[in-house]
């Protein structure tokens, strides 16, 4: 996923801001997601939430190579 993609999907999060970070722990990530996720689709703004879930998508797939931080560059 090219920069311009994630950052998009990094605006949509509430929980915790991430634009100063260079890496972050995966699993942290990924639950942070998955919260953001939840309070969106709860909230009805499901086309944001799904612009998570292809974040989210590819988090996972970063932690199941086996990495265990994730590059927000």
């Amino acid at each position: 996923m090219d920069r311009s993609k994630r950052g998009g999907s990094i605006s949509l999060m509430r929980h915790l801001k991430y634009e100063d970070e260079k890496v972050v722990a995966v699993e942290s990530y990924i639950k942070d997601l998955q919260r953001d996720i939840d309070d969106l689709e709860w909230e009805g703004e499901q086309y944001k939430a799904d612009k998570l879930k292809i974040l989210l998508n590819e988090v996972k797939e970063y932690r199941d190579r086996g990495e265990l931080w994730y590059p927000m560059f």
